[in-house]
């Protein structure tokens, strides 16, 4: 019978002692074998024709092959957990022309980019799906983590003296806490002003899990 695949190979099944023949595009394990496979350079529609002789007598039956070329729909992102202060990722795709989708509606993702604007996607772990049709479709998935970016943020104090008592950072956060300090006149959490003079940038690192903020003042 005639028939239609995906890829670029399959079996011809025949009955009686013959030959197959066709275009040079064709490969055939062996053509007298009623049960050969063949093998296409390329996607396309074929005819092949299986002869069988008896003394004088010939009988060829055609046989219609259409080889259509499989979807690939492999992608991968660069990472499997992004924060939410990261530029908006964009994957890489073996095949254009599919459809990108997510499990949930909290991932935020252009359906033929796949770029994700993790700024406004809910913290988490997503499920995308991408989807290629036709006549050979494929559609493959990833898991994406969307992370809680940290928050830096702290006060500046009000101008001191050189001889001030000495300033508990710590208390000047207004974002997440328990991050680490640097810069002139910082040990730990404490600013010392002593022997400093103008102004000082002084830098607060916060941190949750894999993301991370700085704020200098």
């Amino acid at each position: 019978g005639d028939q239609t695949v995906c890829g670029l190979t399959t079996t011809l099944t025949a009955v009686g002692t013959g030959a197959w023949s066709g275009p040079s595009t064709i490969t055939f394990t062996s053509i007298s074998s009623p049960e050969s496979v063949i093998i296409a350079s390329q996607p396309g529609t074929f005819d092949l024709f299986w002869t069988v002789t008896e003394g004088t007598c010939v009988s060829v039956d055609t046989v219609v092959v259409i080889f259509n070329a499989q979807a690939d729909a492999s992608f991968a992102y660069a990472q499997s957990t992004y924060c939410m202060g990261d530029a908006p990722p964009a994957p890489w795709m073996a095949q254009l022309g599919g459809t990108f989708s997510a499990l949930s509606t909290g991932l935020v993702i252009d359906p033929s980019t796949g770029i994700i604007e993790v700024g406004t996607s809910a913290p988490g772990d997503h499920i995308v799906t991408y989807s290629i049709g036709g006549p050979c479709p494929s559609v493959s998935s990833q898991q994406v983590s969307i992370a809680q970016n940290a928050d830096a943020t702290w006060t500046t104090p009000a101008p001191i003296c050189g001889d001030a008592a000495p300033i508990d950072l710590n208390s000047l956060i207004t974002g997440t806490t328990g991050g680490t300090w640097s810069g002139a006149g910082v040990s730990g959490p404490t600013f010392t002003p002593a022997g400093l003079n103008g102004p000082i940038n002084i830098t607060y690192t916060a941190n949750i899990g894999e993301c991370t903020s700085h704020v200098t003042h």
